[in-house]
C-alpha cells in the first residue's frame, strides 16, 4: 500500500538563472529617489582567496510617500554597483509560494549570484533590513534600493550591503555565510539538527501518489494513518510526514 512520497515544488525561494550582458535601459525609473553612498569598507585578510567590501548607503533625513505599490519596484533606488563585465551569469532566488525553476534572473532581495566561465564568481546581498530590499542585475551593474510596499524611510536610515568575491560558486557562497554568520556573532548550526534533514519523511506535495488522492473508501486522515501503520510493518523508520494542502 505504501507510496512514493516525492518532495514537490511548495517552496518560497526558488531558483532563477540567466546569462546577462551589458544590455539594456539602465535610466532609474521616473520619480525614483537615490540614497547616498556612505562608502565602502575593505576588510579581506591579507593572503585570502576571497575578497569582500562593506558598501553602506544612508538616508539621513529619512523619505516619506515613495510607496510604488509593487515590491520590485523600489521606492528609494541606490547608486548603481559597477561589475566587471566578465561576469555574465547570473543566479538568485524568486520569491514566490510556487517556485518553479527559471532560466532568466529576476529582481529578488538577495543574494544575487555572479559568475563568470571560469566560475569566478561575486555574491551580492544586504547585510540588513533583508526584507525591506529589493535589488536585480542589470547592464552589467547591481542595482538596489528600498522595496516599493514600503511608504516611508524613517530619519537616520542606513543600510549594508555585503559583496564578497572568489573562486567557485558553492565556496564563495559558503565564504558569504560565514561573513553574515560572524556579523550576527552566530556559529553554523549543525545540519542534522533540524528534524526534517534528520529522518526519512514521507511527503505528499505535488507529484506525489497521495496528493489530492486517496485510497479507496478512506479519507485524507485515514489513508496516512495507514501509511504509517504499514511503514510499522515493514520496519520504515519515518520521522516526520509532510501534509500537502
Amino acid at each position: 500500500m505504501i507510496r512514493p512520497g516525492i518532495p514537490g515544488a511548495v517552496v518560497l525561494l526558488g531558483l532563477a538563472c540567466g546569462s546577462q550582458g551589458k544590455v539594456g535601459d539602465d535610466r532609474d525609473a521616473a520619480g525614483v529617489g537615490t540614497g547616498s553612498d556612505a562608502g565602502e569598507a575593505a576588510d579581506s585578510r591579507p593572503g585570502d582567496a576571497f575578497r569582500h567590501r562593506m558598501i553602506t548607503r544612508s538616508i539621513p533625513e529619512g523619505r516619506q510617500g515613495v510607496a510604488t505599490g509593487s515590491f520590485t519596484d523600489p521606492g528609494v533606488e541606490y547608486p548603481a554597483m559597477e561589475v566587471d563585465p566578465r561576469y555574465t551569469h547570473v543566479l538568485n532566488f524568486r520569491m514566490a509560494a510556487f517556485a518553479p525553476p527559471l532560466m532568466r534572473p529576476v529582481r529578488t532581495y538577495g543574494p544575487i549570484i555572479l559568475y563568470d566561465d571560469d566560475l569566478n564568481t561575486i555574491v551580492v546581498s544586504p547585510m540588513d533590513h533583508v526584507f525591506e530590499t529589493v535589488m536585480w542585475f542589470e547592464a552589467g551593474r547591481v542595482r538596489s534600493g528600498v522595496q516599493g510596499e514600503l511608504d516611508e524611510v524613517p530619519a537616520g536610515w542606513t543600510h549594508r550591503f555585503l559583496w564578497v568575491e572568489g573562486k567557485g560558486i558553492n565556496a564563495t557562497v559558503e565564504r558569504w555565510g560565514d561573513l553574515m554568520l560572524a556579523d550576527r556573532g552566530r556559529g553554523r548550526t549543525d545540519r542534522y539538527a533540524d528534524a526534517g534533514l534528520s529522518y526519512l519523511g514521507y511527503w505528499t506535495d505535488n507529484g506525489a501518489f497521495y496528493y489530492y488522492h486517496t485510497e479507496p473508501g478512506l479519507n485524507e486522515e485515514d489513508t496516512l494513518l495507514a501509511v504509517k501503520a504499514e511503514a510499522d510493518q515493514r520496519g520504515i523508520p519515518y520521522g516526520h510526514f509532510q501534509m500537502d494542502s
